[in-house]
């Protein structure tokens, strides 16, 4: 069986645990896992190259792709060590007035590019945007080099670089929601089994598909 999943989703409590679970069920079934970016799994899952894939704010209303919720993660800021902010427990919106900012491309998520640009133009910042990355690895990489500062996934924490300070963000209210996502038309008999087993480790009522 053929899966894909963006990177951080490995820092999930949910994806590790659900492929040892399976892996101990169903010791038969050969897991392949793929690394690659959401929207990418997206249109991989559609042309039936995987089976499924753990990836972040799916589009809304494709009729092609169902998913489940499995986890839902907030946003964190990274600073460099040498910021000032990086003195601070946490941080709000106003103080990142005129900061310099390492921001991912639209495509990579509009979804989520959307609600967290919205999210600052609400608070009334005005920022200024250095460069634009196809990855948080990269965008943390840029921030340790002192380049400027970045919003990711919380989960980031886990595997923080050294030189980086990740802040709770206070008045920010984004989140970001970890699916499992697979073909509306075409479930195996051990998908079947893995869907099952998330929904019973996410707490979830499944979607109804084919049988």
């Amino acid at each position: 069986m053929k899966l894909g999943f963006i990177e951080v989703a490995a820092l999930s409590e949910i994806m590790p645990a659900s492929m040892r679970s399976f892996r101990d069920r169903v010791p038969d079934v050969q897991l392949e896992l793929l690394s690659m970016a959401s929207l990418t799994q997206i249109e991989e899952i559609r042309a039936r190259r995987l089976d499924g894939g753990f990836l972040y704010n799916p589009p809304r209303g494709d009729p092609d792709v169902v998913s489940i919720r499995l986890e839902r993660h907030p946003v964190y800021l990274a600073v460099p060590n040498v910021s000032p902010l990086a003195q601070l427990s946490s941080v709000r919106l106003p103080a990142l007035q005129q900061e310099r900012f390492i921001w991912f491309h639209r495509s990579a998520s509009p979804q989520y590019h959307d609600q967290l640009a919205e999210a600052i133009r609400v608070a009334g910042v005005h920022y200024n945007v250095i460069h634009h990355s196809e990855s948080e690895a990269v965008m943390l990489a840029l921030v340790r080099m002192g380049l400027g500062i970045a919003f990711v996934n919380a989960r980031q924490a886990r595997r923080r670089p050294d030189g980086v300070t990740l802040l709770p963000v206070d008045d920010l209210q984004v989140l970001i929601d970890l699916h499992f996502a697979w073909r509306a038309d075409e479930i195996s008999p051990a998908l079947r089994r893995l869907i099952a087993l998330l929904g019973e480790l996410a707490e979830v009522d499944l979607p109804k598909g084919p049988s």
